[in-house]
């Protein structure tokens, strides 16, 4: 997916898988099935993940909750990235403002968004860094 895909998406769904799949390493398509003597057991049609039904929520709603959007953030200075989020003022209305700048021994890049939401800001701007665009 190029940087223009990117930008173009919408906060959902979408934009969560192609989070949850850099992040998680997938994300998982749920399925239930019947297992003797352990009731309902789900697993992941993509990965083969297993989980106890009701255990925790399948999939993080990385670009509408901004709880589930700090976990990307952590993520990414983990890996030493250096990190901001701040408004800015545009056109007559307030914006969230998130950049990711990488660490020298990943090249150094400078990559950020502007949207009205701050999760889906963080979730870009993460994509733009990982992706290198």
């Amino acid at each position: 997916m190029n940087k223009e895909e990117i930008l173009a998406m919408e906060a959902g769904e979408k934009l969560d898988a192609l989070v949850a799949e850099w992040k998680d390493g997938c994300y998982h398509d749920w399925k239930g099935q019947s297992v003797p003597h352990a009731g309902i057991v789900l697993r992941c049609t993509k990965c083969g993940a297993f989980r106890e039904s009701g255990r925790q929520l399948p999939n993080q709603h990385y670009s509408t909750s901004i709880s589930a959007a700090w976990q990307v953030v952590d993520k990414l200075v983990s890996e030493y990235y250096e990190f901001q989020l701040r408004t800015v003022y545009h056109h007559g209305k307030w914006h969230w403002y998130c950049s990711f700048e990488a660490p020298e021994d990943l090249g150094e890049g400078y990559f950020y968004f502007e949207a009205d939401a701050a999760p889906v800001a963080i979730c870009k701007a993460a994509l733009l860094a990982k992706r290198g665009v």
